[in-house]
């Protein structure tokens, strides 16, 4: 019996189309779409999908807005960095709003202590704040953060604020851009070594010497730059009669009920051994011990 031979229907479309083709003609048209498999509606509905064209540069309307995107981002980047945390405009108003002094109308000062250096004059001052419930602000440098990097965690959990104060303690002003930012990128690396969550936003400049330069730079990592305006002196007895006299010099300057920010050290002598004695003068004169964040003005808070 002789075996029975036939196109199959895939290869009798494919003569068909090849006929229309060579005649020049789509008369056969109308029976290929008869024959052909029918679409879905959903198919229907569906784009033609194409060939992806060349990528090619976004125009204005494609790009993120300034507001989304911060700019100047550090080789190192820090948790701040997030886009959506520390937009272009927070890092412009960082820049432009270093801290001076704090609510002048209210009785509050700020204790500040630079370096952070020798542990046991740390563990000596959080101590005492322990002890009077009171907070300060710890700006600290490289140095600083190893030799005290197993009191950092107490600072964080006790309410105190920790800062920057530069890597290695040089006068950042100086520096070029590229320089002044490998401070911060060296300081943060550090810091988040030994305490990874911990959200800074301060700094304090060496010396408190700073131009637009390092003020732009230091907002880029989310950093505003706090300055003082009682200093304690910490090198003689006379610390703490310094301290308030400089207080008072402070009030008449600005016609304030309080708000300082009083500038001390970790390594001076006197800024230890007077501390608890200065603390307690604070609160005899009915006076809170806050930390910066708890005591900017409002015209110096990012509401973005």
């Amino acid at each position: 019996m002789a075996k029975k031979t036939g196109l199959s229907r895939k290869d009798f479309l494919r003569l068909l189309a090849a006929a229309a083709a060579a005649a020049g003609i789509y008369l056969l048209y109308p029976l290929v779409k008869a024959l052909s498999p029918a679409r879905t509606p959903e198919q229907d509905l569906s784009p033609i999908p194409t060939r992806a064209a060349p990528t090619a540069t976004p125009t204005p309307a494609e790009t993120s807005s300034p507001s989304e995107t911060p700019t100047n981002p550090p080789t190192s980047s820090p948790p701040e960095k997030n886009p959506n945390l520390l937009t272009a405009e927070k890092i412009q108003f960082l820049a432009d709003h270093p801290i001076n002094h704090g609510r002048t109308e209210e009785k509050i000062v700020m204790m500040t202590y630079d370096e952070g250096n020798i542990p046991e004059n740390v563990e000596k001052l959080l101590d005492i704040y322990k002890n009077h419930d009171g907070k300060c602000t710890f700006f600290m440098t490289g140095a600083g953060l190893e030799q005290s990097k197993g009191l950092l965690a107490r600072m964080i959990n006790e309410g105190h604020v920790v800062g920057s104060h530069s890597y290695d303690h040089i006068n950042l002003a100086e520096l070029t851009d590229d320089k002044i930012t490998e401070q911060f990128n060296k300081w943060f690396d550090k810091f988040r070594s030994i305490i990874p969550d911990y959200q800074v936003n301060y700094f304090r400049a060496p010396s408190g010497s700073k131009n637009e330069r390092v003020l732009k730079i230091a907002s880029s990592f989310g950093l505003q730059h706090v300055h003082w305006n009682v200093s304690s002196g910490g090198l003689t007895a006379d610390t703490i009669k310094y301290v308030f006299d400089e207080f008072q010099r402070y009030q008449n300057y600005y016609q304030a009920v309080g708000g300082a920010i009083v500038l001390s050290h970790t390594i001076r002598s006197y800024d230890i051994s007077q501390a608890d004695d200065i603390v307690t003068r604070w609160i005899d004169l009915g006076y809170q011990l806050i930390t910066i964040d708890q005591g900017k003005m409002d015209s110096d808070t990012w509401k973005g």
